[in-house]
C-alpha cells in the first residue's frame, strides 16, 4: 500500500498536499484502507482472485497489482473528500490558506516575469539609443 501512496503523491501533488495539511502531516493509510482495496478480478500472472486485496501484490505469486493512473487519482480524491466531510471547518481553513499561498506564488512569478521583461526592454532601449548616438556622431 505504501508503494501506491508514493505513486499517488507523485502523480497528484496538489491533492496530496491538501491531504497532508488536513492530517497534519500524519496520514494514516489504515484509516482509509477501504479506498485501497482492489476491485477484484484475477491476477494477470497466476489467476488468483484479487478481490479485496490491499497489499498491491498478488499473495499467491507476488506479482504487483497494476492499478491505473485514473483509479489512483480517484482514490486520492476520495480520501480528500472523506477528510473534507470529517472536518469541514478545518477543510475551509486549509483551502483558504493554500489558495492564498498559490496566489502569492503566482503574483511573485508574475512580478519576476515583469521585472525580466522590463530589464530586457531597458537593455534594448539603451542599445537603440547607443546606436542612434553613434550614427549621429558620424
Amino acid at each position: 500500500m505504501s508503494d501506491q501512496i508514493a505513486m499517488m503523491r507523485r502523480e497528484n501533488p496538489d491533492v496530496w498536499r491538501r491531504i497532508d495539511e488536513l492530517c497534519d502531516g500524519k496520514f494514516d493509510a489504515t484509516a482509509f484502507r477501504r479506498f485501497f482495496t482492489h476491485g477484484g478480478g484475477p491476477c494477470d500472472k497466476c489467476g488468483y482472485d484479487l478481490m479485496g486485496n490491499m497489499s498491491g501484490r498478488c499473495p499467491e505469486c507476488g506479482t504487483p497489482v497494476v492499478v491505473s493512473a485514473h483509479a489512483r487519482r480517484a482514490v486520492s480524491i476520495y480520501i480528500m473528500e472523506a477528510l473534507r466531510r470529517r472536518d469541514p471547518d478545518r477543510w475551509n481553513e486549509v483551502a483558504a490558506r493554500l489558495e492564498r499561498e498559490r496566489l502569492e506564488t503566482v503574483n511573485r512569478e508574475y512580478a519576476r516575469e515583469g521585472a525580466r521583461r522590463d530589464e530586457i526592454r531597458n537593455k534594448a532601449l539603451k542599445n537603440w539609443l547607443q546606436r542612434k548616438r553613434e550614427q549621429s556622431s558620424e
